[in-house]
Protein backbone atom coordinates (compact mmCIF):
# COMPACT_ATOMS: atom_id res chain seq x y z
CA UNK A 1 0.00 0.00 0.00
CA UNK A 2 1.29 3.44 -0.96
CA UNK A 3 2.08 5.79 1.91
CA UNK A 4 3.25 9.10 0.52
CA UNK A 5 5.12 11.97 2.14
CA UNK A 6 5.12 15.28 0.27
CA UNK A 7 8.35 17.19 0.93
CA UNK A 8 8.43 20.95 0.32
CA UNK A 9 11.64 22.97 0.81
CA UNK A 10 11.16 26.74 0.80
CA UNK A 11 13.21 29.86 1.27
CA UNK A 12 10.30 31.36 3.20
CA UNK A 13 7.95 32.00 0.30
CA UNK A 14 5.09 29.93 -1.12
CA UNK A 15 3.34 31.14 -4.27
CA UNK A 16 -0.46 31.37 -4.27
CA UNK A 17 -0.71 29.22 -7.40
CA UNK A 18 1.34 26.49 -5.71
CA UNK A 19 -0.85 26.62 -2.62
CA UNK A 20 -3.98 26.18 -4.76
CA UNK A 21 -2.35 23.21 -6.46
CA UNK A 22 -1.47 21.65 -3.10
CA UNK A 23 -5.07 21.97 -1.89
CA UNK A 24 -6.26 20.27 -5.07
CA UNK A 25 -3.66 17.53 -4.73
CA UNK A 26 -4.45 16.73 -1.09
CA UNK A 27 -8.17 16.57 -1.88
CA UNK A 28 -7.53 14.26 -4.84
CA UNK A 29 -5.25 11.98 -2.78
CA UNK A 30 -7.94 11.70 -0.12
CA UNK A 31 -10.59 10.80 -2.71
CA UNK A 32 -8.35 8.04 -4.06
CA UNK A 33 -7.71 6.69 -0.56
CA UNK A 34 -3.94 7.30 -0.73
CA UNK A 35 -2.44 7.90 2.71
CA UNK A 36 -0.19 10.95 2.78
CA UNK A 37 1.59 13.46 4.98
CA UNK A 38 3.14 16.85 4.22
CA UNK A 39 6.54 17.97 5.52
CA UNK A 40 7.95 21.44 4.91
CA UNK A 41 11.23 23.06 5.83
CA UNK A 42 12.22 26.72 5.55
CA UNK A 43 15.94 27.46 5.26
CA UNK A 44 18.16 29.60 3.05
CA UNK A 45 20.49 26.70 2.12
CA UNK A 46 18.65 24.61 -0.48
CA UNK A 47 21.15 21.75 -0.33
CA UNK A 48 20.67 21.39 3.44
CA UNK A 49 16.89 21.77 3.12
CA UNK A 50 16.68 18.94 0.62
CA UNK A 51 19.15 16.84 2.59
CA UNK A 52 16.98 17.20 5.66
CA UNK A 53 13.69 16.43 3.92
CA UNK A 54 15.00 13.37 2.07
CA UNK A 55 16.73 12.22 5.29
CA UNK A 56 13.35 12.60 7.03
CA UNK A 57 11.87 10.26 4.41
CA UNK A 58 14.75 7.84 4.94
CA UNK A 59 14.26 7.90 8.70
CA UNK A 60 10.46 7.65 8.74
CA UNK A 61 10.11 4.09 7.48
CA UNK A 62 6.29 4.12 7.41
CA UNK A 63 6.45 6.00 4.08
CA UNK A 64 6.85 4.07 0.83
CA UNK A 65 7.14 7.08 -1.50
CA UNK A 66 8.32 10.68 -1.30
CA UNK A 67 7.18 13.48 -3.61
CA UNK A 68 9.61 16.40 -3.55
CA UNK A 69 7.89 19.62 -4.68
CA UNK A 70 9.32 23.11 -5.11
CA UNK A 71 6.99 25.85 -3.94
CA UNK A 72 7.29 27.84 -7.19
CA UNK A 73 5.60 25.25 -9.42
CA UNK A 74 2.04 25.05 -10.75
CA UNK A 75 0.51 21.70 -11.64
CA UNK A 76 -2.62 19.52 -11.66
CA UNK A 77 -3.16 16.48 -9.40
CA UNK A 78 -3.25 14.20 -12.46
CA UNK A 79 0.45 14.92 -12.99
CA UNK A 80 1.26 13.29 -9.65
CA UNK A 81 -0.96 10.28 -10.37
CA UNK A 82 0.79 9.72 -13.70
CA UNK A 83 4.08 9.39 -11.81
CA UNK A 84 2.59 7.08 -9.19
CA UNK A 85 0.90 4.88 -11.78
CA UNK A 86 4.09 4.47 -13.80
CA UNK A 87 5.49 2.39 -10.97
CA UNK A 88 9.24 3.02 -11.27
CA UNK A 89 11.59 3.91 -8.41
CA UNK A 90 12.54 7.38 -9.67
CA UNK A 91 10.06 9.33 -11.81
CA UNK A 92 9.80 13.07 -12.42
CA UNK A 93 7.86 15.71 -14.29
CA UNK A 94 9.98 18.09 -16.35
CA UNK A 95 9.45 21.82 -15.93
CA UNK A 96 10.97 24.78 -17.79
CA UNK A 97 13.80 27.03 -16.74
CA UNK A 98 12.52 30.42 -15.57
CA UNK A 99 14.54 32.36 -18.15
CA UNK A 100 13.21 33.42 -21.53
CA UNK A 101 16.55 33.63 -23.32
CA UNK A 102 17.43 34.95 -26.77
CA UNK A 103 17.55 31.43 -28.30
CA UNK A 104 14.10 30.67 -26.82
CA UNK A 105 12.61 33.81 -28.38
CA UNK A 106 14.38 33.18 -31.69
CA UNK A 107 13.13 29.60 -31.96
CA UNK A 108 9.61 30.61 -30.96
CA UNK A 109 9.36 33.47 -33.46
CA UNK A 110 10.94 31.51 -36.31
CA UNK A 111 8.29 28.81 -35.88
CA UNK A 112 5.31 30.98 -34.92
CA UNK A 113 2.05 30.90 -36.88
CA UNK A 114 -0.45 33.76 -36.91
CA UNK A 115 -2.75 31.97 -34.47
CA UNK A 116 0.13 31.59 -31.99
CA UNK A 117 0.23 35.38 -31.55
CA UNK A 118 -3.48 36.05 -31.14
CA UNK A 119 -3.68 36.09 -27.33
CA UNK A 120 -1.59 35.93 -24.18
CA UNK A 121 -2.64 32.29 -23.76
CA UNK A 122 -1.57 31.30 -27.28
CA UNK A 123 1.76 33.13 -26.83
CA UNK A 124 2.27 31.20 -23.59
CA UNK A 125 1.66 27.92 -25.40
CA UNK A 126 4.09 28.97 -28.13
CA UNK A 127 6.84 29.72 -25.62
CA UNK A 128 6.18 26.43 -23.79
CA UNK A 129 7.12 24.57 -26.97
CA UNK A 130 10.55 26.21 -27.11
CA UNK A 131 11.51 26.81 -23.47
CA UNK A 132 14.57 25.03 -22.09
CA UNK A 133 13.53 22.20 -19.76
CA UNK A 134 15.56 21.07 -16.75
CA UNK A 135 16.67 17.66 -17.97
CA UNK A 136 19.97 16.35 -19.33
CA UNK A 137 21.18 13.30 -21.25
CA UNK A 138 24.86 13.78 -20.43
CA UNK A 139 26.68 11.66 -17.87
CA UNK A 140 30.10 13.07 -18.74
CA UNK A 141 33.03 10.96 -19.78
CA UNK A 142 32.36 8.28 -17.14
CA UNK A 143 29.49 6.60 -18.96
CA UNK A 144 27.52 6.87 -22.18
CA UNK A 145 23.82 7.53 -21.72
CA UNK A 146 21.21 5.54 -23.64
CA UNK A 147 17.63 6.84 -23.66
CA UNK A 148 14.76 4.35 -23.31
CA UNK A 149 11.12 5.15 -24.13
CA UNK A 150 8.14 3.38 -22.55
CA UNK A 151 4.45 4.14 -22.07
CA UNK A 152 4.76 7.90 -22.48
CA UNK A 153 7.94 8.20 -20.40
CA UNK A 154 11.65 8.19 -21.24
CA UNK A 155 14.88 7.95 -19.28
CA UNK A 156 17.20 10.92 -18.63
CA UNK A 157 20.63 11.40 -17.09
CA UNK A 158 19.34 14.06 -14.71
CA UNK A 159 16.24 16.11 -14.03
CA UNK A 160 15.21 18.99 -11.82
CA UNK A 161 14.19 17.50 -8.47
CA UNK A 162 11.47 20.10 -7.86
CA UNK A 163 8.85 17.60 -9.05
CA UNK A 164 10.35 14.22 -8.19
CA UNK A 165 8.70 11.02 -6.98
CA UNK A 166 11.02 8.41 -5.45
CA UNK A 167 10.46 5.14 -3.62
CA UNK A 168 12.13 4.08 -0.39
CA UNK A 169 14.42 1.85 -2.45
CA UNK A 170 16.14 4.93 -3.94
CA UNK A 171 17.24 6.49 -0.65
CA UNK A 172 18.09 3.16 0.97
CA UNK A 173 20.24 2.12 -2.00
CA UNK A 174 22.04 5.47 -2.22
CA UNK A 175 23.02 5.18 1.45
CA UNK A 176 23.88 1.47 1.27
CA UNK A 177 26.15 2.07 -1.74
CA UNK A 178 28.02 4.82 0.13
CA UNK A 179 26.79 7.56 -2.20
CA UNK A 180 25.24 9.66 0.60
CA UNK A 181 27.46 9.83 3.67
CA UNK A 182 26.07 10.46 7.17
CA UNK A 183 26.29 14.12 8.16
CA UNK A 184 27.32 15.33 11.61
CA UNK A 185 25.24 17.81 13.55
CA UNK A 186 25.31 21.24 11.88
CA UNK A 187 25.48 24.12 14.33
CA UNK A 188 22.28 24.51 16.32
CA UNK A 189 19.88 23.43 13.58
CA UNK A 190 17.15 21.39 15.22
CA UNK A 191 16.68 19.01 12.30
CA UNK A 192 18.00 15.72 13.61
CA UNK A 193 15.28 14.67 16.03
CA UNK A 194 12.91 13.33 13.34
CA UNK A 195 15.67 12.57 10.80
CA UNK A 196 18.26 10.57 12.77
CA UNK A 197 19.54 8.92 9.58
CA UNK A 198 20.66 12.32 8.30
CA UNK A 199 22.73 11.88 5.13
CA UNK A 200 24.26 14.02 2.41
CA UNK A 201 22.17 13.37 -0.71
CA UNK A 202 22.52 16.71 -2.49
CA UNK A 203 26.00 18.18 -2.01
CA UNK A 204 27.67 19.17 -5.28
CA UNK A 205 29.60 16.57 -7.27
CA UNK A 206 32.62 17.76 -9.22
CA UNK A 207 33.21 17.00 -12.88
CA UNK A 208 35.83 14.40 -13.77
CA UNK A 209 38.18 17.20 -14.81
CA UNK A 210 37.65 18.87 -11.40
CA UNK A 211 36.97 22.14 -13.18
CA UNK A 212 33.29 22.66 -12.29
CA UNK A 213 30.51 21.58 -9.95
CA UNK A 214 27.28 19.87 -10.89
CA UNK A 215 24.18 21.44 -9.36
CA UNK A 216 22.49 19.76 -6.41
CA UNK A 217 19.77 18.25 -8.64
CA UNK A 218 22.28 16.70 -11.04
CA UNK A 219 24.42 15.54 -8.13
CA UNK A 220 21.50 13.66 -6.57
CA UNK A 221 20.68 12.08 -9.93
CA UNK A 222 24.30 11.04 -10.47
CA UNK A 223 24.36 9.35 -7.07
CA UNK A 224 21.43 7.21 -8.21
CA UNK A 225 22.49 6.49 -11.80
CA UNK A 226 26.28 6.22 -11.54
CA UNK A 227 26.50 5.14 -7.90
CA UNK A 228 23.62 2.66 -7.83
CA UNK A 229 22.98 1.74 -11.46
CA UNK A 230 19.45 3.17 -11.27
CA UNK A 231 17.24 4.77 -13.91
CA UNK A 232 15.43 8.11 -13.94
CA UNK A 233 12.18 8.36 -15.88
CA UNK A 234 10.52 11.58 -17.05
CA UNK A 235 6.90 11.99 -18.09
CA UNK A 236 6.86 12.98 -21.76
CA UNK A 237 3.45 14.61 -21.17
CA UNK A 238 4.60 16.77 -18.25
CA UNK A 239 2.53 19.92 -17.85
CA UNK A 240 4.11 21.91 -15.02
CA UNK A 241 4.62 25.67 -14.88
CA UNK A 242 7.60 27.34 -13.20
CA UNK A 243 6.57 30.56 -11.47
CA UNK A 244 9.08 33.41 -11.58
CA UNK A 245 9.41 37.16 -11.53
CA UNK A 246 10.01 39.20 -14.64
CA UNK A 247 11.12 42.83 -14.72
CA UNK A 248 9.82 44.56 -17.83
CA UNK A 249 12.70 46.79 -18.92
CA UNK A 250 11.58 50.23 -20.10
CA UNK A 251 13.22 52.38 -22.78
CA UNK A 252 10.61 54.89 -23.95
CA UNK A 253 13.00 56.66 -26.32
CA UNK A 254 13.69 53.38 -28.13
CA UNK A 255 9.95 52.73 -28.24
CA UNK A 256 9.24 56.10 -29.82
CA UNK A 257 12.06 55.61 -32.32
CA UNK A 258 10.67 52.23 -33.31
CA UNK A 259 7.26 53.85 -33.93
CA UNK A 260 8.83 56.67 -35.92
CA UNK A 261 7.34 59.16 -33.47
Amino acid sequence: MTKLVILIPTGGRVHTQFMSCMIGLTQALSKKGIAFSVKTYEFSDLVMSRNYLVSYFLSQEQFTHALLLDSDLEFRPQQVFRLLDFGEDFVAAAYPDRRITGPVLRDAMENAKDEDLESQRSVGKLLARYMRYITTTNLGSEQKFKRIKRDGFHTVASVGTGFMLITRNVVERIVEEGQAHPLPRTGRLNIYQDAPRFADFFSHHMTTAKDAFYGEDQSFCRRWILGCGGQIWVDRQSSVSHIGEFSYHGDFAAHLEAKGD
